[in-house]
């Protein structure tokens, strides 16, 4: 919990000011009437008052300095588009009256279904024609059934004849007024609802006698019965009239009907082709409810037992590899048997679309050209080669209907077929998003928006090509596609904005074939749900391709937004700009090659300050990858010149990623907790450099803390050195899980470093002057763990054949050996490689998932600095493989001396040792021998160890408001919030702990039970030998090595 403790904000409001520079205008939806002249804000009797329509404020002349307010708590189920542009001096305002609002206006692009359009259709769906046409039985195939009749001495006749109708074949209805001695009669049609704001088309065919006069109305089914639509004088002809009359209601109504009425005297009146029909856009999207529906699809989530939230279908082949912009795609799909009962008809059906993952980065939405052979032609080539193992699937077809919760348009059928997801008929709980944009000011200048709701619409407001362009405190929901697009835009403020759960992405400065937008200005905003809807931890929607939940071009300032969920990258930026303070959570979930904030380009210039990024998992679904590669802070190739300072990253893949990049400054940085690496190098191009493109990074100040077997700082390059990657100095290291606080490899050689090894580095006898005021964080007197049980491991003995425990195994055909020998006083192993790399297994033992294990042993090598890698993996048996049971292999660098070794390894796995069930041989620990080189090992040991939480707790405080705040203990034991300190300084934790506005802390628990003067790692009560030299390794019982214990 977050206590607000103080606070000083400077906030920059939006204000419109009292007294404009223009003409002020104002729209009522209800009350209003475009042949006012709008100035007013309320109705003056019959003569004057506000607008009516947004079409109006889209035909008038406004000038710069004009101001347009929307009534506040109405709606509009129309595009607000300016004519206009305002000035640099005098923009044109538009925003919402009378203040205080506490409902914003609304522009609403959906329209209810009524519940009378439902029919059931094939499979547990139901059908409903779009527009959907709100009479019913309007062209009298069932009689006069849904018709009903009024005059004040019945004598009102009305039947159904079969000639003399508008079509040949008939049936009309005709209408006999008899000898009622009323003014007028009527015939009903059935009720129906209306939506105040929607614009309603009135169709009819109708037969009056000359000289008489009939009328259609649109009145109220229910007191007071007042007309609250159309109504229009229709004079006889004798002859057929169709009538088409466009209205619109200012009340939102249950139940509305269509009356003709007529008088007494009018004859026999005809009628027939009667519809009422809402003026709507094709539809694309569909709500039950508050419950979105995807459009139909195949496959269904769950049809692949191995990977049930999968939504693709997998290639089992390669596709083709063709140039296209100067990249290699593909042409086609090859056909699986998933696709084999698929007919021709069914895969070219008119709106079927196929996404494809191409790449861990990029999903693909392609049209079906062709199916010829085993193949399903694409429409364009893909942007990246498709491989046997990336995933597709299909969307927009009837015959793809299959499940609860889908819906489709059938473009020949021109009806909307659903399957609801709660199985429940229709009823009036449907509404279709029909309206292609909220708000288009694409290509304007110099508008000021404020206070204005867009939900349910294509993309929520259109800044395309626009220019100081101001959206502030608007809220957008529920949008198909962009939130906010501003694509190709200049100069623009998107500020204080609430944008909730877009198709696509949320603000949107890049699209294809335009250039991306310039000094955008991203501030204060509320992001939640960037093309991805999740619930509960599960994500409901379909894939979509995305970039990110908020990305611009060059000169951008990105500040104090909050995003939570996103689809791809939470932010992407291009040179020259600033992201600063702002909070992302759970981005990367559909794709996953991503980034927190992503950012690539030489020169780059720009700053990346106080942000805090947590949880980016990344989606593995429809792609091979074993691994995601999410990562906090992401600077990619070609890259250099960017500013890392003080933000926080806590579980993704990788907290920091420098990819072929130059000249960044990494300083003050909080990286908690980051599944693989904390900092990372990659090289692997010399397109800017000779020796390579990483070089020159400075890395400072920075708090490091990985979790289980997490690494530190890893530098890697497939050229001949990482010497030159960076400067290190004033880094804060956690030694207190793993001693080994780095990792460097290189093309031939890798090396592995606790702290003091990483500071005594040198390359080619010079000192490289790593971190030399640097500090590792250890408990400083006291250990994390406690031993519990002895050596999972039979020890190695003299008079045991080494096939009957420790065995040596090789693919060569020259085979590794191995013996048992005498080493001074304690038995050991000697292994000697075969012409191609070796390996030496352990016994096999049991593990059990989430336990931690101590590795020790006793090796000397052939050579100084021989790299012996060890891998802790399942030993086979039954159907059983030889994965790692831990997270990854390490290795060691021996001398031509003995040396102890000690590693802390996590299980992942439950393995147990000759399981009757599984078939499993157990758990072993593989030494890799490279060929022709010789190990000599001993002293083996595996001991558990007590559970880390037991011993060792871990937590980081954040706070990601703009104001220092106190925050609680995150363990409701009282015992063991005493025993929080603090990573910096190991001092004393108080609650409520007081943490600077978008900052961290890394605290973590010292067990006072678990004294270890010596530092060994083995605390006081369990060591044997207390006074082991500082820095040395021991067994499990707290001695170096020949010790005699």
């Amino acid at each position: 919990m977050i206590i607000i403790k103080k606070a000083l904000v400077i906030t920059t409001l939006f204000i419109f000011p009292h007294l404009a520079l223009g003409a002020t205008y104002y729209v009522d939806s209800k009350l209003g009437n475009d042949a006012w002249s709008g100035n007013l804000p309320d109705r003056a009797g019959t003569a004057d008052g506000p607008w009516q329509t947004l079409a109006q404020v889209a035909r008038a002349n406004l000038l710069p300095g004009d101001s347009v307010f929307l009534r506040c708590g109405q709606v509009w189920n129309e595009t607000l588009r300016l004519g206009m542009s305002g000035s640099l001096s005098q923009p044109i305002r538009v925003g919402a009256y009378p203040a205080p609002c506490n409902v914003k206006p609304l522009i609403d692009g959906s329209i209810a279904i009524p519940a009378s359009a439902w029919s059931s259709g094939e499979a547990g769906a139901y059908r409903s024609s779009f527009p959907v046409n709100f009479i019913q039985n309007g062209q009298f195939d069932q009689g006069t059934a849904k018709w009903n009749s009024w005059s004040s001495d019945n004598s009102l006749n009305i039947a159904v004849d079969s000639t003399n109708c508008a079509s040949d074949t008939g049936p009309c209805l005709v209408m006999n007024g008899g000898t009622s001695s009323t003014l007028w009669w009527a015939a009903s049609s059935a009720a129906f609802p209306l939506e105040a704001g929607t614009t309603y088309q009135l169709t009819l065919t109708i037969w009056v006698p000359i000289g008489k006069t009939a009328r259609a109305n649109i009145r109220r089914a229910e007191s007071p019965w007042d007309t609250i639509g159309a109504t229009t004088p229709i004079i006889g002809n004798n002859a057929w009239q169709t009538i088409s009359l466009p209205f619109r209601t200012a009340l939102s109504v249950r139940h509305a009907r269509l009356d003709i009425q007529g008088s007494g005297n009018a004859g026999i009146i005809r009628l027939d082709n009667v519809s009422l029909s809402p003026t709507v856009d094709t539809p694309i999207a569909l709500y039950v409810g508050n419950t979105a529906h995807a459009i139909a699809h195949h496959p269904n989530r769950g049809h692949d037992s191995n990977a049930p939230e999968s939504p693709y279908f997998v290639l089992t082949s390669d596709a083709d590899m063709v140039s296209n912009d100067n990249k290699t795609g593909s042409t086609y799909l090859p056909l699986s048997n998933d696709l084999s009962a698929l007919t021709t008809a069914e895969l070219l059906n008119p709106g079927v679309s196929v996404f494809v993952r191409s790449s861990g980065w990029r999903l693909e939405r392609k049209l079906i050209s062709g199916v010829d052979q085993g193949i399903l032609l694409l429409d364009s080539p893909t942007r990246y080669p498709l491989r046997k193992g990336y995933g597709y699937f299909f969307t927009g077809a009837r015959w793809m209907l299959d499940e609860p919760g889908e819906w489709v348009y059938d473009i020949l059928d021109k009806a909307i077929h659903l399957r609801p997801i709660d199985v429940a008929e229709p009823g009036t709980r449907v509404s279709v998003v029909h309206l292609q944009s909220g708000i288009d000011l694409s290509g304007r200048t110099d508008i000021e928006l404020h206070g204005l709701a867009v939900r349910r619409v294509g993309k929520g407001i259109n800044l395309s090509r626009s220019t100081r362009v101001a959206v502030i405190d608007c809220h957008i929901e529920e949008t198909v596609e962009e939130g906010l697009l501003a694509a190709a835009s200049q100069d623009n403020l998107i500020q204080n904005n609430r944008i909730i759960n877009t198709g696509l992405d949320a603000i949107s400065g890049m699209a294809n074939g335009v250039r991306s937008a310039l000094r955008l200005r991203v501030l204060d905003n509320q992001i939640e749900g960037s093309a991805v809807q999740i619930q509960n931890g599960r994500i409901m929607s379909l894939p979509r391709p995305s970039i990110a939940a908020v990305s611009t071009g060059a000169g951008a300032t990105i500040d104090r937004n909050s995003i939570r969920d996103a689809a791809y990258h939470g932010i992407l930026i291009g040179p020259n700009s600033s992201v600063s303070r702002n909070n992302i959570e759970n981005a990367c979930t559909v794709l996953h090659d991503c980034g927190g904030i992503y950012m690539y380009g030489q020169n780059h210039n720009s700053k990346i300050e106080d942000n805090i990024i947590r949880n980016l998992n990344g989606d593995l679904h429809g792609h091979p990858d074993e691994r995601p590669h999410t990562t906090g802070v992401y600077l990619d190739e070609p890259g250099s010149d960017v500013a890392v300072i003080g933000n926080t990253v806590e579980n993704a893949e990788y907290g920091i990623l420098l990819h072929n990049t130059a000249r960044n400054l990494i300083d003050r940085n909080t990286l908690y907790g980051n599944r693989r690496y904390q900092i990372w190098f990659q090289e692997g191009t010399r397109s800017f450099d000779p020796a390579g493109d990483i070089s020159d990074n400075i890395v400072t100040n920075n708090f490091i803390f990985p979790l289980g077997d997490a690494q530190g700082v890893v530098a890697q390059t497939t050229f001949s050195s990482t010497t030159r990657f960076a400067s290190y100095d004033f880094n804060h290291h956690s030694a207190l899980i793993s001693k080994r606080i780095a990792r460097e490899r290189w093309n031939g050689g890798e090396l592995e470093y606790d702290f003091i090894e990483w500071q005594s580095a040198r390359t080619a006898g010079i000192a490289r002057n790593l971190d030399p005021n640097g500090k590792q964080i250890t408990q400083a007197g006291y250990t994390s763990f406690q031993v519990q049980g002895e050596s999972l491991l039979t020890p190695i003995n003299t008079t045991t054949s080494v096939q009957e425990g420790w065995r040596p195994w090789g693919n060569g055909s020259t085979g590794a050996t191995a013996s048992v020998g005498a080493c001074g006083a304690f038995p050991c192993i000697r292994m000697i490689a075969g012409a191609t790399p070796n390996l030496l297994m352990s016994p096999n033992f049991s593990v059990e998932a989430g336990h931690w294990y101590r590795l020790t042993f006793d090796i000397k090598t052939e050579i100084d600095n021989q790299r012996v890698a060890i891998a802790p993996r399942r030993g086979g048996g039954g159907d059983n493989g030889y994965e790692l049971f831990t997270h990854r292999m390490t290795s060691i660098y021996g001398s031509r001396d003995w040396k102890r070794h000690t590693l802390l390894i996590e299980s992942i796995s439950t393995i147990k040792k000759g399981d009757p069930v599984t078939g499993d041989n157990g758990a072993r620990i593989d030494f890799y021998v490279e060929s022709g080189k010789e190990i000599t090992i001993a002293n083996v040991e595996i001991v558990p160890l007590q559970q880390v939480g037991a011993t060792l707790r871990t937590a980081l405080l954040t706070n990601p408001s703009g104001i220092e705040s106190e925050v609680s203990c995150p363990d409701e034991d009282p015992t063991l919030c005493g025993r929080y300190v603090s990573f910096v300084d190991g001092t004393p934790i108080t609650w409520p702990r007081s943490v600077a506005p978008h900052s961290s802390e890394i605290i973590f628990t010292r067990d006072y039970t678990l004294m270890d003067s010596d530092g060994d790692g083995i605390a006081d009560t369990q060591d044997q030998c207390p006074e082991t030299p500082v820095a040395s390794a021991t067994n499990s019982l707290g001695c170096p090595f020949l010790t005699d214990s």
